[in-house]
């Protein structure tokens, strides 16, 4: 087997020797040398056509039978994969969760980076495995400008340990994923030196984001043709799909529904779902050209008009701690997001609340193409939802366990009484005066009393007349301190006090004093967590923070006579979205009570609830 290949080896690494002057060059020249540079990604990706092809036929026949494609990356990479995955839905009224896509670091690395998350090998198992992969229909591609990213590489390893289907992406030949040998197919564009020496997020990223686009829109654009046994099975599955619980056909049934339809899935798809003629689903498809997600659409737009609904609308609403989330979402999948202030009515009165809610929802209506320029009291919904910081909420499954952490916290267990779900129990959702365990705001303020406890202590040892300095202090105090001196240059750690509780007036013009603070420290949060693995005292304050959470979380599963085994564990809020944080918190769960079965992060909760709503409707 080859060695490994180093860094300053790779394509993308090199000097390009046609832009070593970029910098000294007139605009209009270095927009000519960008654009001469850009030219060579096309016929890169040219190359890789019959690789990218064959990648697409395998991964179709995947989805088609209910799997799910995932992308992982990091970086510019990473991003590129939630970019491409976030657009399939609207672009294909395609399900949330067909495409789902894991950068290292989570979505707090989309718009920052963060340290470390790219080398974190393990990290991608950790990720992945909160979705119980399925090596019968899941694939998995991962996506390494350098092809030598530990955390895909680990990923490619993981996920071809279970058997699923991997590919990778990568910009150089050869690669550490080819030496490696744990993708299936590796599609290699080789783009070359970029413009500035290793900003893969020029050619390389140009390159990968134009493959990404070629597989899932290949994926989503191929119809089934049911002409052989191989092929009559996956377009039953099909039809099952998308009838829903609506299908309850025989497997002959449904040969006899195809039969009728001349075996064409599309035509079968509409006289099964509407409950037409073969006609009728013929003069449907046409008028629409023969996309059948139109079809529903103008079915289910018609069926709105006579029931005095608008156009198939659901409104779903996050009203959390720290923001507020409107979600408006179309049968079409047009989408509109409004955000809003905190809403927990533990902390902000029910006027506020709702005043506040009010607000979040007319943006949304007028972020949505459908109702734009529309006031939201002339809009007709079909249905809505609303979960709300300081009430219980309700979730479907069967038998569940839901821990909420973001700038509060709550925990709730969920059973099937009478063939109906109902809320058994929760502990907690008290607000940050009395309660939040494990939440960003009791992690922020015991960070900020250790900062203000090293500072004092300083002092004392020091003499009175001696005030701290940041350099004098430990880690975490110093971060701390440089936290907030972006917030107030002037401060320094004797004033860090009332930096904290004393609102900056240019900063917070308009936003209540008590939640403005309540926000600042819940902002410490990141920052502990990012010392966490390195920092003793970070990882103190994170680990007791966690362990307050699992005490008002084991009693729940006691309580309920809950089997983990045989239950769901779901994980929502802000401090979820840290994959340490996850990682920790779930495995302390599972050490003091047991595995679940399966365990989900819900990361978009008003966006997820918006198509559950939609799905149910169709």
């Amino acid at each position: 087997m080859p060695g490994p290949i180093k860094l300053d080896s790779l394509q993308t690494e090199r000097r390009n020797p046609r832009t070593t002057e970029i910098d000294r060059v007139p605009t209009f020249q270095l927009c000519q040398i960008l654009n001469q540079e850009d030219r060579e990604v096309p016929l890169a990706v040219s190359r890789c056509i019959p690789a990218i092809a064959k990648v697409i036929d395998l991964l179709s026949e995947r989805v088609r039978n209910g799997g799910r494609v995932f992308y992982i990356g990091a970086g510019t990479s990473g991003r590129l994969g939630v970019l491409d995955a976030s657009e399939i839905p609207p672009t294909y009224s395609a399900p949330f969760g067909q495409f789902i896509a894991l950068i290292a670091g989570g979505d707090y690395a989309l718009r920052q980076a963060k340290e470390g998350a790219e080398d974190d090998r393990e990290g991608a198992k950790t990720d992945l495995q909160t979705f119980n992969l399925d090596p019968s229909k899941d694939s998995l591609i991962g996506i390494a400008s350098s092809g030598r990213t530990p955390y895909v590489l680990g990923g490619l390893f993981y996920g071809r340990s279970l058997g699923v289907t991997t590919v990778a992406l990568v910009c150089v030949s050869p690669s550490v994923v080819e030496i490696e040998g744990n993708a299936d197919h590796v599609i290699s564009v080789v783009t070359g030196p970029e413009a500035v020496t290793g900003s893969t997020r020029m050619k390389a990223g140009t390159a990968t984001k134009l493959i990404l686009n070629m597989i899932s829109t290949g994926i989503m654009m191929i119809d089934v043709k049911a002409t052989n046994v191989k092929l009559k099975h996956r377009a039953r599955n099909i039809l099952r799909l998308v009838g829903g619980h609506s299908c309850t056909q025989s497997d002959a049934e449904l040969d006899q529904i195809l039969e009728t339809c001349r075996w064409n899935v599309k035509l079968a798809a509409v006289t099964l779902v509407l409950k037409v003629s073969v006609v009728d689903a013929e003069e449907r498809l046409l008028r629409n050209k023969g996309v059948l997600a139109h079809v529903f659409e103008e079915a289910h737009k018609m069926e709105g008009e006579q029931h005095g609904l608008d156009e198939g609308l659901v409104l779903c609403i996050d009203a959390g701690g720290t923001s507020c989330k409107a979600v408006l979402m179309s049968i079409d999948g047009e989408m509109g997001l409004g955000m809003a202030g905190p809403c927990n009515i533990t902390n902000v009165s029910v006027d506020a609340a709702v005043s506040t809610i009010s607000k979040a929802i007319q943006e949304a209506a007028k972020n949505c193409k459908t109702t734009e320029g529309r006031e939201m009291q002339n809009i007709k919904l079909s249905a809505a939802w609303i979960g709300m910081a300081g009430y219980a909420c309700r979730t479907d499954l069967e038998s569940a366990v839901v821990v909420v952490a973001g700038t509060g916290s709550i925990a709730m267990s969920y059973a099937k009484v009478n063939g109906q779900f109902q809320q058994s129990h929760r502990i907690g959702g008290w607000g940050c005066l009395l309660g939040d365990d494990g939440s960003g705001y009791s992690i922020g303020r015991e960070a900020i009393r250790t900062a203000l406890y090293s500072s004092d202590i300083y002092s004392i040892q020091a003499g009175r007349e001696s005030a701290a300095t940041t350099q004098m202090l430990p880690p975490l105090s110093q971060a701390i301190f440089e936290h907030f001196k972006k917030l107030h240059p002037q401060s320094e750690p004797e004033t860090l006090l009332s930096t904290i509780l004393v609102p900056n007036p240019a900063l917070h013009q308009t936003e209540d004093a008590t939640l403005a603070t309540t926000k600042r420290i819940a902002s410490v949060a990141k920052l502990v967590l990012s010392m966490a693995v390195s920092d003793k005292e970070a990882k103190r304050i994170v680990v007791a923070g966690i362990s307050s959470l699992v005490n008002i979380v084991t009693p729940l599963i006691q309580a309920g006579g809950i089997d983990p085994a045989k239950s769901g564990l779901v994980l929502a809020g802000g401090m979820m979205l840290d994959g340490l944080y996850k990682t920790m918190l779930t495995g302390a769960i599972e050490e003091k009570c047991g595995k679940f079965r399966h365990t989900e992060l819900v990361v978009q909760p008003a966006v997820i609830g918006a198509q559950y709503m939609l799905n149910q409707m169709l």
